[in-house]
């Protein structure tokens, strides 16, 4: 490990880190550790990869440095890229930034990843910062540069090889990893070129909806289609889960314990849940528990040509590796999705001007309900999907409860990256308590 690019980058982190998007706190951190640094290129640009322990919890820093008059657009154009400065060899000051900006830099991660030896012609970063960081290459593969890290195998790694051979076709075919030091630091997989995300497609019918009057199933950007098949192709997946990991007997009281713990941890009295709580610990046939999706949401996935497609593996990114580990109820992936209908439903709404939301609420309600419908019409159409959902009867409460548990995770989520949108999940979390 080169030790003075170490103790450099060590000491511009602290300022740099709580302004992304992917680390897990907005608060300057203080304990921080390099812990393995691989220099990639030694040259000008120069390039490496750094994995730094923050209070206990290791991240991938992938970094490269210039002189600043060499900084590319891409890179000082991007809030939040450079990281500080940086001397490596006496009297000459450069430039430390994210690397994957930079089309140059970008490239190599392709090539190291998926062991091509030739670069491709165009690499781009996708969509907006989330908890990773995507690279696509020649809109034929994507390569996810992973942020936070988990010991041993990463989940978008482990879980799409498994469900490919377990049948389920609904996922990109993975084309190559890049390990080191007992974590894997980035996957690649087939780009699904011209494919729409989820939340997406919804808004586009939203707006529609809204804009025309009509009620949703007889507007010309109906949802309702896409939502039954979303639903039947996220039964499949679970079917597909229990295949390849297992099963085990669910247990709703451990449910009913969480439950509290999220509500607590949200900042929300238990006691006014008590009657839900108390259905869901008397629930007597709860079906099974399976590895599940864990951050399940329109966001996460895809609808190309060949129908939609599942992304992102690694849970919800506020929750500790353990509870992202543990196996769920499939309804907590679908009470996800539910709820993601609900937040396009609110964003949709929130576009409006202030003299039109009240009249058009009932509209956008109206909306969530047609393609929530629809989404469990699909969902429980899965073959062989049945043997694991709760019985017929205890569903709803099931349901419910995980919905909550979803809404308060929100809650906390949106306080800390989103406090615009708080509003978002506290209305579901009043609406669900008050059922």
């Amino acid at each position: 490990m080169n030790e003075r690019l170490a103790a450099q980058l060590k000491g511009n982190l602290p300022d740099w880190l709580p302004g992304q998007r992917w680390f897990a706190s907005s608060e300057r951190p203080t304990d921080i550790e390099v812990v393995d640094l691989e220099v990639l290129l030694d040259q000008d640009p120069g390039l490496a990869s750094a994995i730094v322990r923050v209070d206990g919890i290791d991240w991938h820093i992938p970094f490269g440095w210039r002189a600043p008059a060499d900084v590319p657009a891409s890179v000082g154009d991007r809030e939040g890229a450079v990281i500080g400065p940086i001397e490596l060899v006496d009297g000459e000051a450069l430039v430390a930034y994210d690397a994957p900006p930079d089309q140059e830099l970008a490239a190599h991660f392709h090539c190291r990843v998926t062991g091509e030896k030739d670069p491709p012609n165009h690499i781009r970063p996708v969509g907006v910062e989330q908890s990773n960081t995507s690279l696509v290459s020649d809109d034929r593969v994507v390569v996810k540069l992973f942020r936070r890290l988990v010991p041993g195998s990463n989940p978008d790694v482990e879980v799409p090889a498994a469900l490919s051979d377990a049948g389920f076709d609904s996922v990109p075919q993975v084309h190559g990893v890049w390990q080191r030091h007992g974590y894997d630091l980035a996957v690649a997989q087939t780009y699904l070129a011209g494919a729409s995300d989820g939340f997406s497609l919804a808004l586009a019918s939203l707006r529609d909806c809204l804009r025309t009057g009509l009620p949703p199933q007889a507007s010309g950007g109906d949802f309702g289609a896409e939502a039954m098949r979303l639903g039947q192709v996220t039964g499949e997946l679970h079917v597909a889960l229990a295949k390849a990991f297992g099963q085990e007997e669910a247990t709703p009281k451990e449910w009913a314990t969480d439950l509290v713990a999220d509500l607590e941890r949200a900042g929300i009295d238990p006691a006014r849940a008590s009657g839900l709580i108390g259905r869901l610990e008397a629930v007597e046939a709860p079906g099974r528990v399976i590895r599940a999706h864990g951050d399940y949401h329109l966001g996460q996935v895809l609808r190309a040509d060949a129908g939609w497609f599942v992304l992102d593996f690694e849970g919800e990114p506020d929750r500790s590796a353990d509870q992202r580990a543990r196996l769920a109820s499939p309804f907590r992936d679908l009470a996800g999705m539910l709820r993601s209908l609900e937040y396009a439903a609110a964003v949709a709404l929130g576009e409006q001007v202030d003299e039109d939301r009240d009249r058009l609420e009932p509209l956008a309600a109206a909306w969530a309900a047609h393609n929530s419908d629809a989404l469990e019409r699909g969902y429980t159409s899965a073959e062989g999907l049945d043997v694991l959902l709760p019985a017929p009867e205890d569903r709803p409460v099931v349901l419910a409860a995980f919905s909550l548990e979803k809404a308060a995770y929100e809650l906390e989520y949106e306080r800390a990256h989103r406090p615009g949108w708080e509003a978002i999940p506290a209305a579901a979390i009043d609406r669900l308590l008050a059922g």
